[in-house]
């Protein structure tokens, strides 16, 4: 059984995560690293609307953080998950920016 002509190869939900994980975050330091001002500014605004993959057990954990601000795009999903890396993780509570860093961004 072969792969269908035209068939996806990875699912939605799939790409989605790829998209938020590695091709946006690469877009980025691409754009950087060019000092390419038009890729860095598209790449944000597409992020900026990125809807959220979904739940994880770092976004279960570290949800009350937000103190019920909304968990709508990826870039504050990945944001999330970035402040867990960063401070709960290695139980730096003291120095957490909590959900400060999110709402800004």
């Amino acid at each position: 059984m072969g792969i269908r002509a035209g068939a996806p190869l990875i699912g939605r939900d799939r790409a989605a995560l790829v998209a938020v994980n590695a091709a946006l975050p690469f877009c980025l330091t691409v754009a950087d690293a060019r000092a390419d001002q038009v890729l860095w500014r598209a790449t944000w605004s597409v992020w900026h609307r990125f809807p959220r993959a979904g739940t994880n057990w770092i976004i279960a954990e570290t949800s009350s953080l937000l103190h019920g601000t909304p968990l709508r795009t990826a870039r504050r999903e990945q944001g999330l998950i970035g402040l867990y890396h960063r401070c709960c993780q290695e139980r730096r509570c003291a120095t957490c920016a909590r959900s400060e860093v999110l709402v800004a961004v």
